[in-house]
């Protein structure tokens, strides 16, 4: 796979183009290699983040940090209940352990 189809499955913002951008990939290229699922992933897992309400998602460490657009809620409770020791929550970032 090129450069150019790497660079454009990292700029898209959507799943859906993410998906197209992949198809494109297995169509010209055949099966993508890991480093390539890798990328789709972490694109895919922005855009759903971004529809929730995160500004970023970003790896520091051992830890997911995800940071809360200015004025979205979320249920701490919630996060704490289902996550455990696994999530730490400041007022605007949810930091999640991948130990």
């Amino acid at each position: 796979m090129n450069s150019c189809a790497k660079a454009r499955l990292a700029a898209a913002t959507t799943e859906e183009e993410a998906g197209r951008i992949a198809l494109e990939i297995r169509d010209r290229f055949g099966a993508p290699p890991q480093e390539v699922l890798n990328l789709l992933y972490l694109v895919q897992m922005k855009a759903v983040a971004a529809r929730a309400g995160m500004q970023s998602v970003a790896m520091e460490g051992d830890y997911i940090v995800l940071r809360v657009l200015p004025g979205v809620l979320f249920d701490r409770a919630e996060l704490v209940r289902r996550l455990g020791r696994a999530v730490t929550l400041t007022p605007n970032t949810i930091r999640l352990d991948r130990r």
